[in-house]
């Protein structure tokens, strides 16, 4: 199934940027996954995508900060499965493993102040916890995470790093709800400096019990965070990117295969993806892709390095390419990735205050003709800045509005110009019997297909317009269903004369083009030129000869139609 996501992510890269990932690298048919036949199974599978869509990209709950994927080390977070203890003599014995039987120091929770657990103190824990007496256990009192940092880590930063991972995120109270006891063990007996620690699941504060999932404020991807957070703050530069930022999408191994592959003496192997997990791969990857390449543009000017490797970055996971460490060429400083966020939202809150301004200059503009043509200016403008405004009602500054709305004529050539010139005059005429301003209807019909979002603009200022001009004019009051009405009649009737003025361009136009070939005939002819002559001639030749073979081999097919078909014919 790996051709499968490369395919849906060459579909994705194709789609315009206004479809929304899932739907781009679907396709319009969406065939690609049995839906079963019925359209609601079909709509009922597009939700649910939808829906895993929005995990996918938020895994921790909410959109990751902004930062270059692969470019530093993972935070690495893991909870130890068979880790957790039932019963006081489980904990006992998991406290004299972690303690190394004394040789390492461990320490209780910054609710404790922290104190270094001896043997009086391990008895006091274990009372405040109330863990069942021996064989009473059934289920874990206890789980057991570890936290660990790169190798070349100093030793310090990363215990005071791991010692604040943990009450950030068990004692502090900011996740779930409620605040959890634990107690820590710092290692460095392996190549990377790890911390443990082991949690009481019993909530001090409203007595919850501490689950971990991925509906849950204890998530794998939060926890993540927090450790990058943590270890930023020591000086340890980390980063906590999703897989799928990071274009890897093969699909992770799951435990159970290690320790299967371990047992047989193998590697181990990812499992083999669906229809459906392949779609959610490359949506989530079509999704950062186009983030990354947006925030590249906001920085462009403040720092273009940083800018060419976030397009790096998108170009590659686009294609299917995992970036790491190998695949960065570019030495960025460490300080602007990591305070790349600040910057991206910086450059975001000036492009706002921006577009506020310009909107607040076109309600001051008095010509509606000038203010329309200014309209446009500025949805271009948000058009291309939708993208990375993470708005999503700018991105009807990229969708297209419904076929045929606010399209005029386009002009060419003079002749053309002359023909359009006809026609705004009968627009204008139409657009002032309706009550509509009739230089603005003109102009809005005359920049091209407008995007959704200016052509909603554009509805509510003829609206605007019509209710001004019937209020200066005493008419009676309508309804808005009524004014709705009109203007639909109004834009039919505009469409009709528009649609006559592009007939008669093209038809002026293959007149002018006849015209043009007949004289450039009798131009070659009276030069002498008789080899152009001759070779018009001979390809008029290879046309016919070519037309009686295709008519041939239509009258064979039909007499071996009727042979098949016992002589009834076709």
């Amino acid at each position: 199934m790996s051709s499968l996501v490369l395919d849906m992510l060459a579909r994705g890269r194709a789609a315009p940027l206004h479809v929304s990932p899932v739907d781009a690298v679907m396709g319009d048919d969406w065939a690609i996954v049995d839906f079963g036949r019925s359209g609601p199974a079909r709509q009922l599978m597009r939700q649910s995508l939808m829906e895993a869509h929005r995990h996918d990209i938020a895994p921790g709950g909410a959109p990751m900060p902004s930062t270059v994927p692969g470019y530093s080390a993972q935070a690495v977070v893991k909870m130890v499965r068979t880790g957790g203890a039932r019963n006081t003599t489980g904990l006992k014995a998991q406290m004299d493993y972690l303690g190394r039987e004394g040789d390492v120091k461990m320490h209780r929770s910054e609710r404790f102040m922290g104190i270094e657990i001896d043997a009086e103190e391990m008895n006091n824990m274990v009372a405040g916890w109330n863990m069942p007496t021996d064989g009473r256990g059934k289920a874990d009192r206890t789980s057991h995470f570890i936290v660990s940092f790169p190798r070349e880590t100093g030793v310090a930063a990363a215990e005071r790093a791991g010692r604040a991972w943990a009450e950030e995120m068990f004692g502090s109270g900011n996740y779930g709800g409620d605040t959890f006891d634990y107690y820590t063990a710092f290692h460095t007996d392996r190549d990377h400096p790890h911390t443990h620690v082991v949690v009481h699941r019993r909530g001090l504060d409203n007595g919850t019990w501490l689950k971990v999932s991925r509906r849950s404020d204890f998530n794998y991807q939060t926890m993540r965070d927090v450790a990058a957070q943590m270890g930023n703050a020591e000086g340890i530069v980390l980063e906590a990117t999703p897989r799928l930022a990071r274009g890897a999408w093969s699909r992770p191994i799951p435990d159970a295969e290690y320790r299967r592959a371990q047992a047989e003496g193998r590697e181990p192997k990812a499992p083999e993806h669906t229809p459906v997990t392949a779609a959610r791969s490359a949506a989530a990857i079509i999704y950062y892709a186009r983030r990354f390449a947006a925030e590249a543009k906001m920085l462009e000017r403040q720092a273009p390095e940083l800018a060419e490797l976030l397009r790096d970055t998108a170009s590659a996971i686009e294609q299917g390419k995992e970036v790491t460490g190998k695949f960065h060429k570019s030495k960025v400083n460490a300080k602007e990735i990591a305070t790349m966020n600040e910057r991206v939202e910086a450059a975001r809150a000036e492009a706002q205050e921006k577009f506020r301004q310009m909107d607040e200059g076109l309600e001051k503009l008095d010509d509606d003709a000038t203010r329309t043509r200014f309209m446009r200016q500025v949805a271009a403008l948000k058009a291309e800045a939708a993208p990375y405004m993470d708005q999503p009602e700018m991105t009807d500054y990229q969708r297209p509005a419904e076929q045929g709305r606010y399209e005029g004529m386009a002009v060419k050539t003079p002749r053309e110009s002359q023909t359009k010139e006809e026609a705004d005059k009968q627009v204008r005429e139409i657009a002032e019997k309706y009550g509509v301003n009739p230089s603005a209807t003109v102009e809005r019909y005359s920049g091209g297909a407008p995007s959704k979002a200016l052509a909603d603009q554009y509805g509510d200022a003829e609206a605007r317009e019509r209710e001004r001009h019937r209020s200066e004019h005493g008419d009676r009051e309508e309804t808005a269903a009524q004014r709705d009405q009109e203007l639909a009649r109004m834009h039919r009737e505009i469409a009709v004369i528009y649609a006559a003025a592009n007939a008669t361009a093209r038809d002026t136009d293959r007149t002018a083009e006849s015209t043009d070939q007949r004289t450039e005939a009798v131009r070659n002819m009276a030069t002498g030129d008789a080899a152009q002559t001759a070779e018009a001639s001979a390809t008029k030749e290879t046309a016919q000869e070519e037309q009686q073979r295709l008519d041939q081999e239509r009258r064979n097919a039909e007499r071996k139609a009727r042979e098949r078909d016992g002589g009834r014919g076709l």
